[in-house]
């Protein structure tokens, strides 16, 4: 069995500091070259999208089932959490 993966070539145009950035990413401690620093880069926020869109879905889930707490003050809430 073969997998392939679909690569697409896109151009990106980055302001001076972005790439400064990218290239400190890329040598002997860190990633090949560019292309694979933004894949990572890429990869992570997706993931980090992804995870949000769950505690998103997960607290609207739970407003649905009743779950939550009606706060009339806020402070008061919130010193009762242990605030300093």
């Amino acid at each position: 069995m073969y997998y392939f993966r679909l690569m697409v070539d896109l151009a990106l145009t980055l302001p001076e500091p972005l790439v400064q950035f990218i290239d400190r990413q890329v040598g002997p401690n860190g990633f090949a070259d560019r292309q694979s620093a933004i894949e990572a880069v890429v990869a992570d926020w997706r993931n980090k999208a992804e995870r949000l869109e769950a505690l998103v879905q997960e607290g609207l889930d739970a407003l649905d089932a009743g779950d939550y707490e009606e706060v009339h003050d806020i402070e008061a809430w919130l010193d009762g959490l242990g605030r300093d």
